[in-house]
């Protein structure tokens, strides 16, 4: 039976090449770990990637300045190779302080909150910009700092949706991103695509329209790419998992009945503080396993045959938000344990 290092040279590199693309964004100057990986599988391999890696098309990201002037290029027996890059984001606000966003409505005052040295570091950076092959420039205006973009959903949307950030610190912006474009347009005289990408609250669509009015004065029309939040908050979201209106397709009738006896949960008044001690819980725990436990708290207010709920031990922010949800559906609710061992019981006794 032929393996991968028994195929045609051609067919081998093909294969490769299909594994490769998957990856479609080279950040900055580091690799994509499976790329690594086969690099260093054997040397027939190797060998092969040199044609991959040059036919590999990724949309390089750009963390930093300093990422510029040219991708990074990997050397096999004795040949620099590069992938082929026709287009670039540059994220703007990557190393960007959360405690500083969160002090936008003081900018006036301290103006360092802004963040204004890295719209200068990537200004300076504009004519070190690679030309041949280029076809478009995105720029990430994400206000929130590149670790949070990956894996804190959670805390990326409730610092999008504060007020400081989405409008004070946004709408601080709303000149200096049409300069930045400005610069990019004349460096490629108008030879390739400018557009907007990254994530805003609703609430930042004032900064959209400013920067893409600033921009049109000068007879460049930039489009945004990119995703407006949904304002809904997450225990508002889980609601509606646990207790939606209509019978999902992929429930069974069965199971329908049970979940239209939560329906209580669509009724209750959250209070500001639950939502928050919610989404700080998603952030640490997860999403699916507090809609898990909004589930099972649900469950058994609905329920008259159980007199006890017994939650297995959580961290303090779970349990936080445990007591405030029992709280807000009004079901009796107690600590029990110490240390590690701390977990929320719940009773029907008033």
């Amino acid at each position: 039976m032929p393996t991968l290092l028994t195929l045609p040279r051609e067919l081998r590199q093909t294969i490769l090449l299909h594994a490769v693309q998957q990856e479609t964004h080279l950040i900055g100057r580091t690799y994509p770990k499976p790329i690594l990986s086969l690099l260093q599988t054997c040397i027939l391999l190797r060998n092969d990637m040199a044609w991959v890696i040059s036919s590999w098309t990724p949309t390089w990201y750009l963390t930093k300045p300093s990422d510029l002037p040219s991708p990074p290029s990997i050397t096999i027996v004795g040949t620099t190779y590069k992938p082929t890059i026709t287009q670039i984001t540059i994220s703007i606000f990557h190393d960007t302080l959360v405690k500083n966003l969160k002090k936008a409505d003081w900018i006036t005052g301290y103006g360092y909150l802004a963040h204004p040295e890295l719209i200068t570091a990537w200004s300076a950076s504009i004519p070190s910009l690679p030309k041949s092959g280029i076809r478009t420039i995105f720029l990430d205006v994400t206000p929130a700092p590149g670790w949070m973009r990956s894996g804190h959903s959670t805390s990326l949307q409730s610092l999008l949706k504060d007020n400081r950030v989405a409008r004070l610190f946004m709408n601080e912006h709303g000149n200096t991103i049409p300069s930045l474009i400005r610069q990019v347009h004349d460096h490629y005289t108008r030879a390739v695509e400018i557009k907007m990408t990254g994530t805003l609250n609703h609430r930042s669509r004032l900064f959209v329209s400013r920067v893409q009015m600033a921009c049109l004065q000068w007879g460049r029309y930039v489009e945004f790419m990119g995703t407006f939040l949904d304002s809904e908050v997450a225990l508002i979201r889980a609601v509606r998992i646990v207790a939606p209106k209509k019978k999902p397709e992929h429930v069974s009738w069965k199971e329908w009945e049970s979940m239209r006896l939560l329906g209580v949960l669509r009724r209750v008044t959250w209070a500001k503080d639950t939502k928050l001690a919610f989404e700080r819980a998603c952030d640490e725990d997860g999403e699916d396993e507090m809609v898990s436990v909004l589930r099972q708290i649900a469950t058994f207010k609905a329920s008259e045959d159980v007199e006890r709920l017994e939650m297995p031990p959580a961290g303090k922010l779970q349990r936080a938000a445990v007591h405030k949800l029992s709280r807000d559906l009004r079901v009796s609710m107690v600590s029990e344990g110490e240390g590690d061992e701390r977990h929320a019981v719940f009773s029907h006794s008033v």
